[in-house]
């Protein structure tokens, strides 16, 4: 029997600068002769507004302090094996947004009455979203070499 835990945070820095984290965390696992040793990883993004409301840039880093690795230890009365794997999940992501509409902001939204016990909407709204115009995101390069 094991236990998980995942911390995900965002800051929002000023009006156009996000910045997101998370961690995830997995206890050992013990097996019959053998355990899978704790497992972890981090994430961490930053978004920059460019133009209001109309671009901006993404910044995603993927496992930047390389944890993320699958580890085994198994045993008996006469050997002990170690097998440790490294996913090569390291990597950064560099993306760009460009809205080619914007928003429409009616400053309603649906509203109800009551009629002969019955909520009837006043308003039906159908909005379309935004046309985005959005690039793959590229990745940049593998950070490190095993």
């Amino acid at each position: 029997m094991t236990w998980s835990s995942r911390v995900h945070g965002t800051a929002t820095l000023n009006p156009t600068l996000i910045v997101q984290g998370s961690y995830f965390y997995r206890a050992p696992v013990m097996i019959e002769r053998g355990e899978f040793p704790s497992t972890q990883m981090t994430q961490f993004s930053v978004r920059q507004k460019l133009m209001p409301d109309k671009a901006a840039v993404s910044l995603w880093l993927v496992d930047p302090f390389n944890t993320m690795r699958f580890k085994i230890k198994a045993w008996d009365e006469k050997m002990i094996q170690l097998t440790e794997r490294s996913f090569e999940v390291r990597a950064a992501f560099l993306t760009f947004q460009y809205n080619l509409a914007r928003r429409r902001s009616s400053g309603r939204r649906d509203r109800t009455t009551r009629r002969s016990r019955r909520l009837i909407p006043l308003i039906e709204c159908k909005r379309q979203q935004p046309l985005q115009l959005q690039l793959i995101s590229k990745t940049i390069g593998r950070i490190g070499t095993d």
